[in-house]
């Protein structure tokens, strides 16, 4: 659920509303979501390099599987 989360929320440019609408969650849900993903990497979204960090790493994911 998170790298869907994360791929979802950098599709939506960030938008929280529409992450949680295309989702299907509660917008707290999401919150709940993006929070473990700073938890488990160490990389905030809400700041330019984790922002960076993060979609580098979501496309470098899709590009190898």
């Amino acid at each position: 659920d998170l790298l869907l989360t994360l791929d979802a929320y950098l599709a939506e440019d960030l938008d929280r509303r529409r992450t949680a609408a295309a989702l299907h969650v509660h917008p707290n849900t999401l919150d709940y979501r993006l929070k473990r993903i700073v938890e488990l990497t160490g990389l905030e979204p809400a700041t330019t390099t984790g922002l960076q960090l993060l979609a580098a790493a979501s496309v470098a994911r899709r590009l190898l599987s």
